[in-house]
């Protein structure tokens, strides 16, 4: 019943060879279509065959659509068999990257720093409505991703593009607050008082992060955490369409933790604005944001949700690693055992079988 995939023999370049209008089969097909049942997600590989040579996917394409937000068709799978790199499973089953679109964002941007690669041709968007969490492990890249995105930084390669007119607002790990500021000049700058005190949603902001500092008290005088509020204070004063914040609970107490997710989820109206945050706080992340972007050997992997479903899409994507890896490995066994028991009769081996285990390895 092999013959009965004709689409796959002309993909699978590790196992067949197409040629003068026929194909040629090999003895490791049972093996390939294994692994394409298991890359996909189907229980019967029959689902993807057609009678229709020019067209081999349409008919079910509602299949595909079925398996993720991806589609995932022969030409994901020649380069999974060609190369047999069945560990990068993972990538596949993942959201795909956004594309550059809405308000902008990223574009095919690499930045290295001395002895490490922080990010590599990365493209994603921003859209108007997005609340993006950025997690990772400490020095992938995640405050360097949000310098990128302000302008603060230039990448070694790409651009970093916003939709005219779009005001963005930016807080760092480290401020750019002037010691010889008051308190008041940092949060308001030159606002007639008038203006910025009859403004309720001024006075809440005040209040709630900097109400027990003195207004006009030097910026150089205040501790470090004194300093971080008036800063954050700072950011939440203005009117920005996009806000990028590194760390926004540090020197925070849980009433103000707790006030400043109730504002960050309430600021615009639903739909509109944006959020893009670096935080250790889970449970902030799950409590304002809806979408997340973890930023790991230098790619940017988006997930839909927030932090708890990022979580869960995490540990299957390891699961699938795990059995991808030992699928591997017991592949790569059988391959050296052929290689090194092969039938006597055969003077050399097919060169095709060899190169396939010296990639498995």
């Amino acid at each position: 019943d092999k013959v009965e995939y004709p689409e796959l023999m002309g993909v699978c370049l590790d196992t067949c060879h197409v040629h003068d209008g026929g194909y040629e089969i090999v003895e490791n097909l049972d093996e390939v279509l294994d692994t394409f049942d298991q890359i996909v997600g189907l229980e019967k590989l029959k689902a993807l065959h057609l009678n229709d040579s020019k067209n081999p996917l349409g008919a079910h394409k509602d299949r595909h659509e079925q398996i993720g937000k991806g589609f995932i068709g022969l030409d994901t799978f020649r380069s999974v068999v060609t190369n047999s790199r069945i560990n990068t499973l993972p990538m596949i089953l993942e959201t795909p990257h956004s594309e550059l679109s809405g308000w902008g964002g990223c574009e095919q941007i690499s930045m290295e720093w001395p002895g490490k690669k922080v990010l590599t041709n990365q493209t994603i968007g921003v859209n108007e409505g997005d609340r993006i969490g950025v997690v990772g492990k400490n020095g992938d890249g995640k405050s360097t991703l949000l310098d990128l995105i302000a302008h603060r930084i230039e990448p070694d390669s790409g651009n970093v593009i916003w939709r005219s007119g779009i005001q963005v607002g930016y807080m760092g790990q480290t401020d750019s607050l002037s010691d010889t500021q008051t308190v008041c000049n940092a949060v308001v700058g030159d606002t007639p008082e008038y203006e910025w005190a009859s403004d309720a949603r001024i006075r809440k902001i005040i209040d709630e992060l900097i109400g027990d500092l003195d207004w006009n008290g030097l910026v150089g005088e205040l501790s470090g955490g004194q300093r971080r509020r008036c800063d954050l204070a700072r950011l939440l004063v203005g009117t920005w369409d996009l806000m990028l914040i590194d760390e926004p609970t540090n020197h925070l107490d849980l009433h103000a933790i707790q006030w400043l997710a109730n504002h960050l989820k309430n600021r615009w109206p639903e739909g509109s604005g944006a959020l893009i945050m670096v935080t250790h706080d889970r449970w902030f992340l799950d409590e304002v944001c809806d979408h997340m972007w973890e930023v790991h050997d230098g790619v940017i992997y988006p997930f839909d949700g927030g932090y708890s479903a990022y979580i869960q899409t995490r540990v299957e994507r390891d699961r699938q690693a795990a059995v991808a890896e030992e699928r591997r490995q017991n592949t790569l066994r059988k391959e050296l055992n052929w290689l090194a028991h092969g039938a006597k009769a055969r003077t050399s081996k097919p060169k095709f079988r060899i190169d396939a285990a010296m990639e498995l390895l």
